[in-house]
């Protein structure tokens, strides 16, 4: 059961210090039509079904004690001869659809349980799980990982629940997220998902809806600064990016993306100050190696290069772009069995059949030029 304790009773609102105040407005007017798209409205994402209202009455009774519905729903729900949840990575669903179809990713599962416990009774709180960054990059996109999951208060206990096991030590401090920046968060996801599949008003109407919902969203910002960037409307990125950064001045991820926005717009000195801040702040991280990685590789420094790749995935195992990156190296000095090697490690770890296509893809095309 992926429930734990957590021995503690200090509570706290997230809590952030912005350095701007919120605006009404974004960068540049909607450029999109999405009347054939609808996006799916906030007050769907938390509905409770009549299948799940009828869930939650056979599993449990008024009787119960608020830990045993606890207990109970999380067992019903990851039982396989009962709901059998299981977790998909890149499955963005609202609650009923996740309960409907018995899968999702952390989002997914969190509005799904966070509907269920509530219509049992509980107080049940969003959770944003404080670790290692992580993000994923392909075709010039690049995107952080973040991962949420659910607190619940039963009097003066708290317990942390997860679809995922528990990697880390129970948290220390108990700090949650509104349900508005939960929503942001699956509307930020979605605009990720669209731009990766290229559907470019769609991703900006997401990343709009994210920050309707919370205009405080710093990943919401960062990827509509990417996708004006990847439409060349430097201006527009670069705004976006600055928000991002005020609402947190040592965002790694956010320094990246400015270095590189001001390096397109020509704006050299700019680009090197975020360089060097996130050098500052970041040196051990697999950005840090990363961006080094493409400052080596763009001065054809291969060595140097394939140093600081290897140092990123020293630090970040599991991430297939890593991999790809190294791909890339070994392709531009043809050492054609390393190259493989890259690839089918960043197939083995990537997390979606999107990712994992490409990768057999790009394998088949190397192996038919060999035969």
């Amino acid at each position: 059961m992926n429930v734990r304790f957590l021995f503690l009773l200090i509570f706290a609102f997230h809590d952030s210090n912005y350095a701007l105040e919120p605006s009404n407005s974004l960068p540049l007017p909607p450029q999109y039509d999405i009347s054939a798209d609808p996006l799916i409205p906030s007050e769907t994402l938390m509905y409770v079904s009549p299948e799940m209202h009828a869930f939650v009455q056979t599993h449990t009774k008024p009787s119960d004690s608020k830990d045993r519905r606890l207990r109970t729903i999380i067992d019903a729900i990851l039982d396989k001869n009962i709901l059998g949840f299981t977790y998909q990575f890149d499955a963005n669903l609202t609650a009923s659809q996740a309960f409907s179809e018995a899968k999702g990713n952390c989002m997914a599962f969190s509005f799904m349980t966070a509907a269920l416990l509530r219509e049992a009774g509980l107080n049940v709180y969003f959770h944003s799980v404080k670790k290692k960054p992580s993000w994923s990059s392909f075709d010039d996109i690049l995107t952080e990982e973040k991962h949420i999951n659910l607190l619940v208060q039963i009097g003066l206990r708290w317990y942390e629940v997860d679809i995922l096991p528990f990697q880390d030590q129970a948290i220390n401090d108990i700090s949650y997220l509104k349900d508005n920046e939960a929503y942001a968060r699956f509307y930020n996801n979605l605009g990720i998902s669209a731009l990766v599949e290229n559907n470019l008003p769609l991703a900006e109407a997401y990343l709009r809806k994210a920050l309707e919902v919370d205009f405080t969203c710093i990943s919401a910002w960062r990827n509509l600064g990417t996708l004006f960037r990847t439409q060349n409307k430097l201006t527009a990125a670069k705004q976006c990016l600055l928000r991002a950064c005020s609402l947190n001045n040592r965002d790694e991820t956010t320094y990246y993306l400015l270095a590189k926005t001001y390096r397109q717009i020509g704006d050299y000195e700019k680009s090197e100050f975020y360089s060097r801040k996130m050098d500052r702040h970041h040196r051990r991280s697999p950005l840090y190696y990363y961006s080094r990685y493409e400052d080596e590789l763009s001065k054809n420094n291969l060595d140097d290069a394939e140093y600081y790749i290897l140092k990123a995935i020293k630090e970040c195992p599991d991430m297939h772009n890593l991999y790809y990156a190294l791909y890339r190296l070994y392709a531009k000095q043809d050492r054609f069995s390393e190259m493989i090697d890259a690839l089918q490690k960043a197939r083995e770890v990537s997390k979606t059949d999107k990712f994992k296509k490409t990768y057999d893809d790009l394998l088949k095309t190397h192996a038919d030029n060999v035969y």
